[in-house]
């Protein structure tokens, strides 16, 4: 069966801007997400040995969300963060990974990259698909034949999370993901969890009741989970964290439109523009360029 790899390209330019920060090239421009995203993208070509790789990127916040939770991912804080330089660096290496390497880029104006990526799951139903990511979110997917690569876990060598071992790294099941998060929120994102709760809480909750929706609708009160305040919380956690409901309720209709254009092939002039421009030859050298062109030549 063929391997289709989707990755959190917005997850990926964090990983690369904080972990290379001060990476600059000769004139000082920065430069760590134009050179870690290519890296990383090369390393997944060259260990997974894909049929298929996106790499989708954020299009701004759902319109659906904040009519929802109007302060959603709003005034997020960002220690060592240059917003600017961050944005620049990015559809620069947008433009040498989709351009220059031959990987397809999907962001979709006022489209989140978890929605189009679970798009993109259903698009491939029955395929063996890898998404790469560390977003909790994205556990609720796995089923026999999506895994997950979460380069934060077990010490940060990086777990692949599967149907057999997801309870052990993440303490839940990937069906009991979304009850979960919506006990616990996700202070990052501005949701919020169950006040008093916490994670303990929520363990305790997923082992004794089959899930939220149940409990409030078939089970007598329960002293440590108000069911008001429940009620409240898990009314908008579904539809900022429920992908599968999210996409029945606003999605279903609305297509992937790409923003790049469609056919994707190796083209060694932008590689060798942005490699000089930024100060990376590496990426004009054989060994660097072999796994993409694999890749294209498998393809094809």
């Amino acid at each position: 069966m063929s391997k289709i790899i989707i990755i959190d390209g917005n997850n990926y330019c964090y990983r690369a801007y904080h972990a290379m920060k001060n990476m600059k090239s000769k004139d000082g421009k920065p430069s760590s997400i134009v050179y870690g995203v290519p890296l990383m993208i090369s390393t997944l070509l060259k260990k997974h040995e894909p049929s298929l790789v996106y790499l989708v990127i954020d299009g701004g916040r759902s319109p659906h969300r904040l009519s929802v939770l109007p302060g959603y991912k709003a005034g997020r804080k960002k220690i060592g963060w240059d917003g600017e330089d961050f944005h620049s660096q990015k559809d620069v290496m947008m433009d040498l990974v989709h351009n220059g390497l031959g990987i397809t880029v999907i962001r979709n104006l006022d489209q989140e990259a978890d929605d189009i990526m679970y798009k993109l799951v259903r698009k491939h139903k029955g395929e063996e698909i890898l998404l790469c990511s560390a977003d909790k979110d994205f556990v609720q997917l796995i089923d026999e034949n999506v895994s997950i690569w979460n380069h934060n876990l077990n010490q940060r060598q990086g777990v692949i999370l599967t149907l057999e071992n997801t309870k052990e790294w993440m303490g839940y099941t990937p069906d009991r993901c979304v009850d979960y998060l919506t006990f616990i929120g996700d202070s990052s994102d501005k949701i919020p969890g169950v006040r008093g709760v916490g994670e303990q809480g929520a363990a305790d909750f997923i082992k004794k009741y089959p899930s939220i929706k149940e409990y409030l609708k078939n089970y007598p009160v329960d002293n440590k989970f108000n069911k008001a305040k429940l009620e409240e919380v898990y009314r908008v956690s579904r539809f900022m964290i429920d992908l599968r409901y999210f996409h029945r309720k606003h999605l279903r209709r609305v297509g992937i439109h790409q923003a790049f254009k469609e056919d994707s092939k190796i083209d060694y002039k932008v590689i060798k523009n942005i490699a000089i421009d930024y100060g990376l030859n590496q990426f004009r050298m054989p060994n660097f360029i072999k796994p993409f062109k694999q890749y294209q030549d498998a393809e094809t």
